[in-house]
């Protein structure tokens, strides 16, 4: 079955992870999806494990179900090419800062004027306005200037990054509903829009649903969400490997204390309630190690989930892998590469990442252009082709997220 995005074209001038996520997840949902990149390639293919020279790990990741396409930005023929191909798309996505999208001629009056219903996304790292607009900005960057670096000192003692790019994957999901929301709008209306999707910006709100806490009500209020930042908040050891256990609701709790044969803690005044629990973590910290040390992974699971306490076991990348709910709904897809052999990414993925260039001529073909102009335009270096040689250099396509 069509995904509910299918018949929609993206244009796809994005790099690295926030962009190129974005778009991915599109594909997932169906949309065709023209990933355009410099001769030289995503600088995403050569993040994580290289299998292959330009086949990365994290480029796979990020670039599955998409065609290829690539553009030389430098040539002063570029622009004209991509925005004949722009007229041919319904979503136009970049990751370049406002500086270089408006250098390159490829700012929205630009695109909007071959494609009035274009819906054009910008995702960069902060908005065109303020001291802040065009700064180049990585998932470090924000991780650091959101409130999440701070926090993670707040609840260790010791400023550290996420061991995820956190930032980049959220602001992907952020840009994805906007995008889908301004497709529905179109679809109702009939106009497009202009999109911004500044990851300051929405790092910071995301960040602040919790931890703003006591300044929502008061300039003078204390941040940061306690129990998220209580040390007690922590995996539970077993006697073969470890649990996360979370009775969040009253009677989760008091089928804690049954389990546990002390009755009398369900009714105890210091952990009856959620706001008491909340209160004490320590407390509830106390009982839930006692529980989990008593047992091994499998019997504390069976007990809990038997009494439908929530809770999990700890699981390392290499466990997901051969998880058996993850086996069972088919999470994992073995799709084949053509110079690396068989990949595994999740579903529903199709497709690996394209080769660089890989659909240069089919997708200019597709948008009115003659097989003369297309070797006209190989010939001149204004596109490539897979296969063909091209300047490996870091200053061709300028597209800070």
């Amino acid at each position: 079955m069509p995904g509910p995005l299918h018949g929609v074209r993206v244009l796809d001038l994005t790099r690295v992870v926030f962009g190129p996520l974005t778009t991915r997840v599109l594909a997932d949902l169906g949309a065709e999806v023209w990933k355009v990149e410099p001769p030289h390639g995503d600088i995403g293919r050569q993040m994580g494990h290289v299998a292959a020279p330009g086949v990365s790990a994290i480029h796979l990741s990020c670039n599955g179900n998409k065609r290829g396409v690539c553009v030389d930005l430098r040539h002063r023929s570029a622009r004209s090419v991509l925005l004949r191909v722009a007229a041919h798309v319904d979503v136009f996505v970049h990751s370049m800062t406002p500086g270089a999208i408006t250098g390159v001629g490829l700012t929205y009056a630009d695109v909007v004027a071959a494609n009035p219903r274009i819906v054009y996304a910008n995702c960069w790292g902060f908005g065109r306005e303020g001291p802040y607009a065009g700064l180049p900005a990585y998932d470090d960057i924000i991780q650091g200037m959101s409130g999440l670096v701070a926090l993670q000192a707040k609840a260790s003692g010791e400023s550290a990054f996420s061991p995820s790019i956190l930032c980049d994957k959220v602001c992907a999901l952020y840009a994805v509903s906007g995008i889908s929301a301004a497709l529905y709008r179109r679809a109702v209306s009939g106009e497009g829009a202009e999109l911004e999707f500044p990851m300051f910006e929405l790092m910071t709100a995301f960040t602040a649903v919790e931890h703003l806490d006591g300044r929502i009500f008061a300039d003078d209020g204390l941040t940061g969400y306690r129990r998220a930042l209580s040390p007690h908040r922590r995996p539970f050891p077993t006697t073969d490997g470890a649990v996360t256990i979370l009775p969040y609701q009253d009677k989760h709790w008091r089928s804690v204390a049954a389990l546990l044969g002390q009755p009398a803690l369900a009714v105890d005044p210091r952990l009856a309630t959620v706001a008491a629990r909340q209160a004490h973590p320590e407390l509830v910290a106390e009982q839930l190690a006692r529980f989990a040390a008593a047992r091994t992974t499998s019997e504390c699971l069976k007990s809990l989930r038997d009494n439908r306490v929530p809770c999990g076991p700890v699981l390392g990348l290499d466990d997901l892998v051969e998880d058996e709910h993850l086996a069972e709904v088919g999470f994992w897809r073995h799709v084949e590469h053509p110079e690396v052999g068989p990949v595994r990414l999740p579903a529903p993925a199709e497709r690996p990442a394209p080769a660089l260039g890989q659909d240069t001529a089919a997708v200019l073909a597709g948008c009115g252009f003659s097989r003369g102009e297309i070797a006209a335009l190989t010939a001149g270096g204004v596109v490539h082709q897979a296969g063909q040689d091209a300047a490996r250099s870091d200053d061709n396509q300028e597209a800070e997220p």
